[in-house]
C-alpha cells in the first residue's frame, strides 16, 4: 500500500476549487447596450462567474468546498461497448483547461498509483479533456497528451473506446489512497529535503516506469542539454515566477518571492557553493532581464516566449495570455515548459518557489547537490 503517497498532491489539484481570479477582458463577441457602449458579452458572463465563485469561496468552509470538489469529480464507470470484458481500463483526464504541464504530470502520477492499487489499465485522455495545449478545434480530435509522451501501458484512447469497463477520472477520488487529508502536508519543504515518508522516491519510482517523451520531445530535449548546459560545469537551476503569482496571487499556491529577493538568495549561493552557471526557468521577461543584467553570459535558459506584467494584467491566468494562438504555437509552449523542467533536473542545484514545475523537476532528476526552496507561506 502507498501510504506515504496519501496527501502530498493535495495542493496540485485543489487550486480550481478555490481560485478566484479575475476573468479574462478579451473580447470575442460584442453586442449594443442601451447607453451605445459595446461590450463583451462572453466576459459580462465570466465576471459574474468570477463574482459567484468569489463569493462561494468566502462564504463556504474549505472542508465543503473539497467535498464538493471530490463529488463533482467523482469516478465515474461507464460502459462503452462489449469489448475487452476481462478488462478495466481508467481515462484519466485533467479537469482544468488552466493546468500547467506540472500540474498534469502530478495528476497523472497519482492517478497511476491509483490505477495500480485498483487493477486498472491506465490511459491518459487529454482528448476529451480540453487543456491549454491545444486548441478549440484540436479538442475531441487529438489527444494534447500524445503531443509530448507515450501513453504508460501502450493503449490509447481509441483502443479503450469500445470496452466494456472504463472508469473515467480526474482526481482518483475513491480510493483506499486518500491524497486529499492535509492541504499543508505537501507544503512542508522537508519532504523534499528528507522524505521520511517515501513520498518523492514513490513518485520518482512511478514517473520513471510511465512517464516516457515521444521520440519527437526526447530528441528536442537533449539536443537543449547538448547545446546549452553540457560541459558547463556547475549549474544552479532557478524557478522564477512572477507577473502571474505577484498580480493574481492565486488562493492556495506557495507565495513566490520578490524577484529581487530571488535574485538575492541566487547571488548569495552562486558564490557560496562554487556555481558557474545559472539556468533560468521563467515566463516573465522582467524576472528575466534582471537576471540578466546580473549574470550576463553567466545566464543559461531555452529563450522560450515570455511574457510581461501587462499581459498578465489583462487575464485570469498565466494560461490565458497564450491561448487564441495556434496549436503549433500551443504545442511549442508545452515543449518550451518540458524543456525548463527538463534540464532543471539535469542542474547541480535548484532554488526557487515550489510550484508543479520545480516538484516535477524534482521528481525528474537524480538528486541536487543543493537545494533550496522559499517558505513565505500560501496565497
Amino acid at each position: 500500500m502507498l501510504t506515504g503517497s496519501k496527501v502530498w498532491l493535495r495542493q496540485i489539484t485543489e487550486a480550481p476549487i478555490t481560485s478566484c481570479a479575475v476573468p479574462p477582458d478579451n473580447c470575442t463577441t460584442a453586442v449594443r447596450l442601451p447607453d451605445g457602449t459595446a461590450q463583451d458579452v462572453v466576459g459580462i458572463l465570466a465576471k459574474m462567474k468570477h463574482l459567484i465563485r468569489k463569493t462561494y469561496c468566502a462564504l463556504v468552509p474549505e472542508f465543503l468546498r473539497i467535498a464538493v470538489h471530490e463529488f463533482i469529480h467523482k469516478d465515474k464507470k461507464v460502459r462503452l461497448g462489449d469489448e475487452n470484458p476481462d478488462k478495466h481500463f481508467i481515462a484519466i483526464r485533467c479537469f482544468d483547461r488552466h493546468m500547467g504541464m506540472g500540474a498534469i504530470i502530478l495528476l497523472t502520477i497519482k492517478n497511476l498509483m491509483y490505477a495500480k492499487e485498483m487493477g486498472y489499465i491506465p490511459v491518459v485522455d487529454l482528448l476529451n479533456a480540453e487543456s491549454q495545449y491545444h486548441d478549440k478545434t484540436a479538442f475531441g480530435k487529438d489527444n494534447a497528451w500524445e503531443y509530448y509522451f507515450e501513453q504508460p501501458c501502450a493503449n490509447n484512447y481509441q483502443n479503450i473506446s469500445k470496452s466494456k469497463n472504463v472508469v473515467i477520472t480526474t482526481a482518483g477520488n475513491g480510493s483506499s489512497i486518500n491524497f486529499f487529508k492535509s492541504r499543508n502536508f505537501m507544503l512542508k519543504l522537508a519532504y523534499f529535503e528528507k522524505d521520511p515518508d517515501g513520498i518523492v522516491t514513490e513518485c520518482k519510482k512511478y514517473y520513471r516506469q510511465y512517464i516516457k517523451f515521444n521520440k519527437e520531445v526526447k530528441k528536442r530535449l537533449d539536443g537543449d542539454y547538448e547545446k546549452i548546459l553540457k560541459d558547463k560545469g556547475k549549474i544552479l537551476g532557478v524557478i522564477g515566477r512572477g507577473a502571474e503569482f505577484a498580480l493574481k496571487k492565486p488562493k492556495n499556491h506557495r507565495v513566490a518571492p520578490p524577484p529581487a529577493v530571488l535574485l538575492k538568495k541566487v547571488k548569495d549561493v552562486f558564490v557560496q557553493e562554487g556555481f558557474h552557471y545559472v539556468f533560468l526557468a521563467t515566463e516573465d521577461c522582467d524576472i528575466y532581464q534582471l537576471f540578466k543584467n546580473e549574470f550576463k553570459d553567466r545566464l543559461l535558459d531555452i529563450g522560450q516566449k515570455r511574457v510581461s506584467s501587462a499581459d498578465v494584467e489583462k487575464h485570469s491566468w498565466l494560461a490565458d495570455v497564450n491561448f487564441g494562438y495556434g496549436e503549433r504555437e500551443k504545442y511549442k509552449l508545452g515543449l518550451d515548459y518540458l524543456s525548463s523542467l527538463y534540464l532543471l533536473s539535469k542542474c547541480n542545484g535548484i532554488c526557487g518557489s515550489v510550484t508543479c514545475g520545480a516538484i516535477v523537476a524534482y521528481i525528474m532528476s537524480d538528486g541536487y547537490q543543493y537545494e533550496y526552496f522559499f517558505d513565505l507561506g500560501i496565497y
